[in-house]
Formats: C-alpha cells, structure tokens, sequence
C-alpha cells in the first residue's frame, strides 16, 4: 500500500472508497481544522494519523484540484468563526459568574430595554450560573437541571420551556454580559452582593415587587381555593 504523504495522498483518496471528504469538511466546520483528536473521531475507521495527513494535503492541494473549494473552504471558515464566538461567550460568561461570592444569589445584569416578559430575573440568573456550570451549548442538561431544581418546583411554565427557547434566552443574557464587557464595567462584583430590583424595597416605597414566578404561585394557589370552597 502506498504511503500516505502530503504529495500523493489528495489524489489517492480524494476520489476512492478509503476517505470520503464529506465527514473531514463537517468535522472541521464543527471543531475547526486544527483540533485533530475532535475531526478524527468523526471519521469513522481511520486513525488520528490518517486523517492529519489527509487534513494537511486536503487543504493544501485542494484549492488547485476541487472546483468548488470556494464553497467548501468557506463552510469550514464560517465553522470556525462560530466557535470562535462560542468560546468568547463561555469566556465572558466564566468572567461574570466569578465576580460575585455567591452568583447563584446575586449576579445581575444591565437588561436596558431587553429584559422582556417571559422570563423574570431570578431565572435568569440561574440559567446563567447552570450554563457556566455545564457548559455552554449543553441545553437537553440544562432543561433537566430546570426541573430538578426545588426552586423552581412549582414554576410550570419555567419548566416547560423547550431546549431551544433556552437557548436563545442564554444567548441574550450572553450577549448583555459582552455588552458589559465593552462597557468597561457592569453591576457591582465580587463581595458587593449587587441587589436585584425585587431586594430594593423601603419603608417609603413599600414591601418588594413579587417575581413573576411569585405572582404565578399566587394565582395557582387561588385557583385551588377557589376550587375547594365551590
């Protein structure tokens, strides 16, 4: 059998049974061309060695022998730029959660004009602290560690959300927490036990707003009396 090398191996297995490109161009648009161990897992039945040695001539040669080594090469780099978001968000996110003694109870966000309604701020702030936890991307878990959650035992529309509307949820609070980043700055950090709207009540202003979670619970509760006393 022939050596495989950077000179002869594109023409050997460019158009044979041995290596098809297809699964090298989905495992590099989804790890990247240089982390190997990750591709070489996605080829079924070669070994880390082959395939490097078909990555290296692949992209070498390919442009003068694929005619459409635009389109191909460009999957690969709008891969690439998409994990290179990725690990900004999980880097930022890492940075945020670690300013704070306890940011299960006290991380806080600049919402501005993005907070919306379905969610309310203490369950953002877990779905922050848990994605940091399990990693970013790990959305089925994070579903799962929802309904696990006792805090959220009796918050039937948190935890019915789907893996995808978490998804977009936990990439909009990312995206306030890059806009932080920018800023130069944010809510108060480590120690500084930043107050949530809902903990900045007074004598003056009155007793604390209830969550959404809260008022939620109420009208569950009286449902039920309601129910009891007909």
């Amino acid at each position: 059998a022939p050596t495989l090398s950077v000179n002869n191996c594109v023409s050997i297995l460019i158009s044979s049974e041995f290596l098809r490109m297809g699964p090298l161009v989905r495992a590099c648009e989804r790890f990247g061309r240089k982390d190997m161990a990750k591709v070489a897992g996605e080829v079924e039945g070669k070994t880390l060695e082959e395939v490097t040695a078909y990555r290296d001539a692949f992209f070498q040669r390919g442009p003068a022998m694929l005619p459409d080594w635009d389109r191909v090469e460009r999957k690969i780099q709008d891969g690439e730029k998409k994990l290179a978001q990725r690990e900004e968000m999980q880097e930022a996110l890492r940075a945020k959660v670690s300013k704070y003694d306890n940011p299960w109870q006290q991380l806080s966000l600049k919402y501005g004009t993005s907070r919306g309604k379905i969610f309310n701020e203490e369950e953002d702030r877990f779905l922050l602290c848990m994605t940091n936890k399990l990693g970013y991307g790990q959305w089925e878990d994070l579903k799962r560690e929802i309904r696990r959650s006792p805090e959220f035992r009796f918050d039937w529309i948190f935890k019915s959300r789907t893996p995808q509307e978490l998804s977009r949820r936990v990439d909009l609070l990312i995206r306030l927490v890059l806009n932080e980043v920018k800023e130069g700055g944010g809510p108060a950090g480590r120690g500084a036990g930043a107050k949530r709207p809902a903990d900045a009540g007074s004598a003056v202003n009155g007793p604390p707003a209830k969550t959404a979670k809260e008022n939620r619970q109420d009208d569950a509760a009286a449902a039920g009396s309601a129910a009891a006393e007909a």
